[in-house]
């Protein structure tokens, strides 16, 4: 604890508190002295005795209402006890706290994975990630904390009808097609057998390609009176 800065700000509260008097500043500094002497212990067991001879005070009514005064403006935390073989304590508040400045310029996050060899290394100049020498961009990143963490992929993003129709070109397949993988999928949410969500369309559209002359047999099939199965000549004036 930075004792300095601690006391700096107790003496804010005690010099801008008009309720606060000189004794209230003679025992809390009686205090800081026995905290002090007990490395900032926290709580600190007392002794009415010898608190109000360091603070000369003479009265053990002002005394109680001293501390109560300074617990109420949160300077302390009057802790008493009722029994004797246990005695009194003070929990003294921490007014102020010390942080410790972490260097960014390089940040190694995990440390080698000894199983892996991962390394995750920040460079703070372009906002990249070098993940076992190889770049990772600042969007694609992911701040390790387990051994073995792999960069999050990003997420599913929805094509637009051009890039699908782009991609089924390049696959020598057709627009009508592209259409009929766009359609399909946009109206079922792009889940992938109704279920699950989809995480690639490309790999969806490859296999909606491969599967394309299924589909046009599978519906040759399908249209005209012979998939009834029923005889063409059949005369229907007879009774059944």
């Amino acid at each position: 604890m930075n004792f300095i800065k601690h006391l700096h700000e107790a003496f804010k509260i005690l010099d801008n508190t008009e309720e606060l008097k000189p004794v209230h500043i003679a025992l809390y500094m009686a205090l800081f002295r026995h905290w002090n002497k007990n490395r900032f212990k926290n709580p600190l067991g007392i002794i009415r005795d010898d608190l109000m001879e360091k603070a000369k005070i003479n009265s053990i009514t002002t005394y109680y209402k001293v501390m109560k005064d300074l617990q109420r403006h949160r300077l302390l935390t009057y802790l008493p006890s009722y029994n004797p073989y246990t005695g009194t304590s003070i929990f003294m508040q921490v007014l102020a706290t010390q942080k410790k400045k972490v260097p960014t310029s390089s940040i190694r996050t995990p440390k080698n994975d000894e199983l892996t060899g991962e390394v995750y290394i920040y460079n703070k100049n372009n906002k990249t990630y070098k993940h076992n020498n190889i770049d990772i961009d600042e969007n694609f990143k992911k701040k390790a904390t387990k051994k073995g963490s792999t960069p999050r992929p990003q997420k599913f993003a929805i094509p637009t009808i051009d890039e699908v129709n782009h991609f089924f070109e390049e696959s020598n397949s057709t627009k009508d097609e592209a259409f009929r993988f766009y359609n399909y999928y946009s109206a079922n949410g792009w889940l992938v057998g109704g279920k699950t969500a989809m995480k690639d369309w490309h790999a969806a559209a490859r296999n909606w390609i491969l599967n394309s002359p299924n589909f046009r047999s599978q519906k040759t099939k399908s249209t005209g009176p012979g998939n009834l199965h029923v005889n063409n000549d059949k005369n229907y004036a007879e009774p059944l």
